[in-house]
């Protein structure tokens, strides 16, 4: 995806913005609307996007592209070796399993 439609994409346009922006556009933030994202190889997006995304996720705020304001959202952000550490927790904890039993477990995920 180049990376003009992926910083478009994330935090979203204003009318005008850019030369086919008829109009704005939400970001995947605002459409997620409280709810959670999971950001998956964030390592391979763009070096100039990579900032603006870890503005998103410090201050929980978006600025969409064009745009001279931000607007303040809840966000809630996984990456995968969270889940992964969040699943493996939860497996010791709640369900009280063996270390083998989590082993066997993640191998069936991987």
């Amino acid at each position: 995806m180049p990376p003009d439609l992926l910083e478009s994409e994330l935090f979203g346009h204003v009318k005008g913005a850019f030369t086919s922006a008829t109009s704005e556009k939400k970001s995947l933030f605002e459409i997620a609307d409280c709810g959670s994202m999971f950001l998956d190889d964030i390592d391979d997006i763009p070096l100039s996007i990579q900032p603006k995304l870890l503005r998103v996720l410090e201050y929980r705020e978006i600025m969409r592209v064009g745009s001279t304001s931000s607007i303040p959202r809840e966000i809630h952000g996984s990456n995968p070796l969270q889940v992964l550490i969040k699943s493996c927790r939860r497996c010791f904890i709640d369900d009280s399993m063996s270390y083998e039993q989590v082993i066997s477990y993640l191998n069936t995920i991987f």
